[in-house]
C-alpha cells in the first residue's frame, strides 16, 4: 500500500485517483471545507459517498439539496452522516457552519442509484474483538 498511500499530512488532493493501476476500481480522497468556501466536482465513472468526518455542511448532487450533512466535532463522536452521489453527478459542498472534514469514497458503478442521504441509525452497526483481549471494535457500514 505504500504506493497508494502516501504521507497527506491531512492535505487535499486524491489519495487513490482515478486510473489507478493498483486500485483501479476504487477512489479516494479527503476534503476540507471552511466557512465562506465551497468545492464543486464531477467524478466520472465512480459513484462517490461523501463522509462528514467532522462539521456541518449543506451538500447538492445534480440539483437534489441535502442540508446540514453532519453534526460531528470528530470522528469519535458517534454515527458520521453522508451523501451518495451517482456517477457523473456535479457536487457542490458548501455552506459549512464550521471547518468540515469529508472523506470522499468511492467506486467503479455499473447501475447507480438516485442521490440520498445516509444517517448514523440507517447504518448497520458490528461490533468485532471482545473486551477480555482488549481488542473490542465498534465499525459502522455506512453503505451495506
Amino acid at each position: 500500500m505504500p504506493a497508494i498511500i502516501r504521507d497527506f499530512e491531512r492535505s487535499e488532493g486524491a489519495i487513490i485517483e482515478q486510473g489507478n493501476t493498483v486500485l483501479p476500481l476504487t477512489y479516494f480522497k479527503i476534503l476540507h471545507i471552511t466557512p465562506g468556501n465551497s468545492h464543486v466536482e464531477n467524478i466520472e465513472g465512480y459513484e462517490i459517498v461523501y463522509v462528514v468526518l467532522s462539521g456541518t455542511v449543506d451538500i447538492d448532487v445534480g440539483g437534489v439539496l441535502f442540508r446540514a450533512v453532519g453534526k460531528r466535532n470528530s470522528i469519535w463522536d458517534g454515527g458520521a452522516e453522508a451523501v451518495y452521489a451517482p456517477p457523473g453527478f456535479r457536487v457542490r459542498i458548501f455552506n459549512a457552519r464550521e471547518k468540515s472534514e469529508i472523506a470522499v469514497a468511492g467506486g467503479k458503478c455499473r447501475t447507480p442509484a438516485k442521490p440520498f442521504r445516509i444517517t448514523p441509525e440507517s447504518q448497520v452497526v458490528v461490533e468485532v474483538g471482545s473486551i477480555e483481549t482488549h481488542s473490542r471494535r465498534v465499525i459502522r457500514h455506512i453503505l451495506g
